[in-house]
């Protein structure tokens, strides 16, 4: 089981992020509370607030505190810098937690376990102006929390970057628009596979459980195509933002970038 409060690690999980970095850079995406920082407020950053992980790498934004170590935890008394494994004392810690390896939610406050043991975290602290709901994203993921429909589902986190929490409900997908980054529903089930291809009108950036994160081509004015080198938003209006990555202009307009930019305009 990962969370929310620390799926997020690394690019690894699909190995998106070069690609889907210069997204970034088109959208003027507002700074939602995302999950939660180790000290309990919604800071956005989720740093090393932890779960134990049943899966591989996450993928932007944080440092999960995982069970097989692999999303680059910074706490404990295995983490001094050096490859060295973990002592017996260490050990012993690991094994004190009490939860089932998927968490547990009670109420708003999710249960999970990290390296030192039992763990929580109220899942209202997410969002300082959403009911963020606390809830099982599917058997493999376990317990985690999840934004309503409507609510902001993007954030900046310190190193700059920009992640994605999930979102609740039936098929509960974060949506990159034209103005907005909010949940939606009836988005359907994602799976690694699934990331940069076409999923109808829009692009699947990421997949983390069963939950995904989009880029709505028919927002822009395109739709979206399939490439060998990945799904891409094509056929953009002119006036319409473009990156010849992601945005692509309709023909026989081209995309005009600017020197030092990385996001021009179909013209």
């Amino acid at each position: 089981m990962r969370t929310c409060l620390g799926q997020f690690g690394d690019a690894s999980l699909g190995g998106t992020q070069p690609r889907w970095a210069l997204v970034c850079a088109v959208f003027a995406v507002a700074v939602s509370a995302g999950c939660g920082s180790d000290a309990g407020t919604a800071s956005g950053t989720n740093a090393d607030a932890g779960a134990v992980d049943s899966n591989n790498g996450g993928d932007v934004a944080v440092d999960a505190v995982a069970k097989d170590a692999t999303a680059g935890d910074t706490s404990g008394s295995d983490t001094s810098g050096s490859d060295a494994a973990p002592t017996d004392a260490a050990d012993a810690t690991a094994k004190t937690c009490t939860l089932p390896e998927v968490g547990s939610c009670n109420g708003t406050v999710l249960n999970y376990c990290d390296d030192t043991g039992d763990q929580s975290y109220d899942c209202k602290d997410m969002a300082v102006d959403v009911a963020a709901a606390c809830t099982l994203i599917d058997a493999d993921w376990g317990h985690d929390c999840a934004l309503p429909v409507g609510a902001e589902c993007t954030y900046e986190t310190d190193e700059g970057e920009t992640s994605w929490d999930f979102c609740n409900g039936a098929g509960g997908a974060c949506v990159s628009g034209k103005d907005s980054d909010e949940c939606e529903n009836g988005k359907g089930k994602c799976a690694e596979a699934d990331i940069d291809t076409c999923k109808g009108d829009d692009v699947v950036l990421d997949c983390a459980g069963s939950k995904s994160w989009l880029l709505d081509c028919k927002s822009l004015g395109g739709g979206c195509s399939d490439s060998e080198d990945g799904a891409y938003c094509d056929g953009l209006p002119k006036g319409a933002q473009c990156d010849d990555v992601y945005l692509v202009c309709k023909d026989p307009l081209a995309c005009v970038v600017a020197d030092g930019e990385d996001v021009g305009s179909c013209e």
